[in-house]
């Protein structure tokens, strides 16, 4: 009789192994629970939404063992409903949509409020254009994407989808918008002619800081609703999970992220999956980010490599998807397999709930003293016991990706 030959065992492809979360800073900056979080591109700052609408503007405060701290120094008023989004410009602009049906501009030099950007319904999400930061777009609960320009208080074009906007992101060249939705869907828009004003150079810093310059205080004229020319949807793509003889509803989009090398987008939706596409909307891949409806949504916060996604908060954990291999994932890997994609789990708070959390920039780690960049994660999570906590954690390179 043969001997039984026990079949080898497969070799889990390496990956970048996270370190124990270390609390840099702890503490609690207002009485109420944080409910969304920036850090600027540039560095300096972080932005902390309170529950209720005030905005607290931290700087940081870079430190000789290479630990960053940071410290309160303003608060944004004029927000009657909590925040649900908020984003840097490149010259710490900040951009918050709330649910009091409006988009607010501020600058980290003044307290005042630059622009009141009036929307029919509660305002889920709002981007910067990555090269003409004189165009920026929101979306909301109304089903309308819209498309702004701050320097003279304008809505360039719109479009309706229909649905609930839960997430939206200019591509890397700008030239194209995502938009991604309740019903699980992402729509891909040109924006190229709506983001390009006729003798504006969108690569002339000097021509968006005039544009900048001219903003004042926002006036109680400017509060009204704007109508736009509409702005058509170049495609639309379900992101549904067809199982057999059954179809699933699709899932609400919570985040939309490029990948390290801006040549795709990363759509993260409630069902716990990471649906890849092409720069023009052909899907490329899916895969598994974790379980069902389980954790609170974080938003779209890659490190610095692009190597880590956030995916949700879970208790008093966060999860963090490894997304380095996404755009080189083998074809069985791309369905169903994960292709060496996978989730860690990372204990942040002790007892109190995760509310939010965002992953630093680079601008924050080099202005922070951080030494080793690449391989040093560090993040701002809130809990649902009002406090703040700085983490920092190391990883380790994979040489094979």
């Amino acid at each position: 009789m043969a001997a039984r030959v026990s079949p080898t065992p497969r070799r889990r492809p390496s990956t970048p192994t996270l370190c124990t979360p270390n609390v840099i800073q702890h503490f609690r900056p207002s009485s109420e629970k944080p409910v969304a979080l920036a850090w600027s591109l540039e560095g300096s700052f972080l932005a902390v939404a309170v529950q209720n609408g005030p905005i607290l503007l931290l700087y940081v405060l870079p430190t000789k063992q290479g630990a960053l701290r940071v410290n309160p120094i303003r608060t944004y008023r004029g927000h009657t409903a909590d925040v649900l989004h908020m984003c840097f410009s490149r010259t710490n602009f900040l951009l918050s949509a709330s649910m009091d049906h409006c988009v607010r501009l501020w600058h980290t030099d003044t307290a005042l409020c630059l622009r009141r950007f009036v929307h029919p319904d509660m305002v889920t999400t709002v981007a910067f254009h990555p090269r003409n930061e004189n165009y920026v777009i929101s979306g909301g609960c109304d089903g309308t994407a819209r498309i702004w320009r701050p320097a003279d208080h304008a809505c360039v074009a719109q479009t309706d989808v229909n649905a609930v906007i839960t997430a939206a992101q200019f591509c890397g060249e700008g030239k194209r918008a995502y938009l991604g939705t309740y019903d699980g869907r992402l729509l891909v828009l040109d924006v190229r002619e709506a983001t390009q004003t006729p003798g504006e150079n969108a690569n002339n810093q000097e021509d968006l800081q005039r544009s900048f310059g001219a903003l004042v205080p926002v006036r109680k004229a400017d509060d009204k609703l704007h109508v736009a020319p509409l702005l058509k949807v170049g495609r639309s793509v379900n992101l549904r999970v067809h199982r057999r003889k059954r179809r699933k509803p699709g899932a609400k989009v919570t985040a939309l992220a490029l990948d390290a090398g801006c040549k795709r987008t990363m759509a993260l939706c409630s069902d716990g999956r990471l649906h890849v596409v092409e720069g023009d909307g052909e899907p490329y891949g899916r895969f598994k980010a974790g379980a069902r409806k389980e954790g609170v949504p974080l938003g779209s916060s890659t490190s610095v490599d692009g190597r880590w996604l956030l995916v949700d908060g879970v208790g008093s954990a966060v999860r963090i998807m490894d997304v380095h291999r996404v755009g080189s994932s083998s074809k069985s890997g791309r369905h169903g397999k994960n292709g060496g994609i996978t989730v860690e789990r990372l204990q942040v708070m002790e007892q109190a709930q995760v509310t939010c959390a965002a992953l630093a920039t680079k601008g924050v780690l080099e202005h922070g003293g951080v030494e080793d960049v690449e391989r040093t994660l560090v993040m701002a999570v809130g809990g649902d016991d009002g406090s703040l906590r700085i983490v920092s954690c190391l990883y380790d390179v994979d040489v094979d990706a």
